[in-house]
């Protein structure tokens, strides 16, 4: 979130894009993975059609505030491929629902100290009914995502499971011109086609019981 407020959505989504090629490269490097040409072409493909769906140009940025948003959005990008290569070993083990519920109790132990000093009495206090009516959807919906999330998790390698995420700013803008009448450009339609394609090669990689992508 502090870093979108800097680099704004489009490039923020790309940058954020580079999550499954960290965890390929983190996954790879455990020895939790093997290095695939295949593979490694499928998730560079899906990030190219990232771009070309956003239409992601050179931003019109202070070095200053390109620096903290950029740092901010791949650190973000960062945690979560950590996340997804340590998550494997534990989801073998461990029930999945309450890992996750574990997991989500530890963000909120990070998270709610900040949004209280922010004000989180006082604008709760403020919003409608029609405004709570949409963050309780919001959250229900979030929680059958990482529900759905650790179940692919724990059935695949890290690597093709966060290749998937770069349907998210697609699927989005997708949603916006169906639903909103948005404007859809050769852009969009080309980047769709780069990571479908992606996401085919990094998806026909067959995954050992060790988790080792062959």
């Amino acid at each position: 979130n502090i870093g979108l407020v800097h680099v704004g959505a489009g490039l923020g989504a790309l940058l954020f894009a580079t999550f499954p090629l960290m965890t390929m490269t983190i996954a790879t490097t455990a020895g939790h993975e093997r290095f695939d040409a295949a593979l490694t072409a499928g998730v560079l493909l899906s990030i190219f059609g990232v771009a070309l769906a956003l239409g992601v140009r050179p931003p019109n940025l202070s070095g200053q505030q390109l620096a903290v948003g950029a740092a901010c959005v791949l650190a973000a990008a960062l945690c979560g491929a950590v996340c997804s290569v340590l998550y494997r070993p534990l989801l073998q083990r461990h029930a999945m629902l309450p890992l996750g519920a574990l997991a989500m109790a530890a963000a909120v132990l990070v998270l709610a100290p900040a949004a209280w000093a922010e004000g989180l009495g006082d604008r709760a206090r403020l919003l409608s009914a029609a405004q709570w009516a949409v963050m309780v959807a919001v959250g229900l919906s979030s929680g059958v995502a990482y529900g759905v999330w650790l179940w692919v998790l724990k059935r695949t390698a890290p690597t093709k499971a966060t290749a998937f995420l770069a349907l998210s700013p697609v699927t989005a803008m997708l949603i916006g011109s169906l639903a909103l009448g948005e404007p859809v450009g050769w852009g969009l339609l080309a980047g769709v086609v780069c990571i479908l394609v992606g996401l085919a090669l990094t998806a026909r990689r067959q995954v050992s019981r060790e988790g080792a992508v062959i």
